[in-house]
């Protein structure tokens, strides 16, 4: 009884390490959610889910080839689904569009009237970065020259 708890820690072990894997939960990090299963198989059982059950029923499998079919099924590439197949995807960027798109047209409408009421009013911000610009490169050429030498 004692080399039969040993051997189902270190069979619960090898599950873990198989598990614990950098590509496997990287993979769940990445393909885990919902959007990226495809819409038929997201309600059937994985193959992680499907192999648990058959074990948990008394399968004729050993350990071993369990474990090694489980590696299996996590190393195979999965089926993805593009990300604008997704329709709430899809919503969300035609809402996000949508709003760009009339800030845009309201900011174009008040630069015409400003333009309308006073045309030189726009070249002022111009007119205040280039100043900043001059005062920058000041900066850097007195800071440049102020420089000790360097030793060797």
């Amino acid at each position: 009884m004692h080399r039969f708890e040993f051997s189902a820690w270190t069979d619960t072990a090898a599950a873990l390490n198989v598990l614990n894997q950098p590509q496997v939960v990287e993979k769940y990090k990445l393909l885990g959610n919902r959007w990226t299963i495809p819409e038929a198989s997201r309600d059937m059982p994985s193959a992680v889910e499907r192999a648990r059950e058959e074990l948990d029923h008394g399968s004729t499998l050993s350990t071993q080839e369990w474990l090694h079919g489980l590696a299996d099924t996590l190393e195979a590439p999965t089926e993805e689904r593009p990300w604008y197949t997704s329709k709430p995807v899809l919503f969300v960027l035609m809402l996000t569009a949508l709003f760009i798109l009339g800030h845009a047209a309201l900011l174009v409408r008040v630069l015409l009237k400003v333009h309308n009421a006073d045309n030189r009013v726009l070249l002022y911000p111009i007119a205040g970065l280039s100043a900043s610009a001059v005062v920058g490169g000041f900066a850097v050429v007195i800071h440049r020259m102020s420089e000790p030498p360097k030793r060797a």
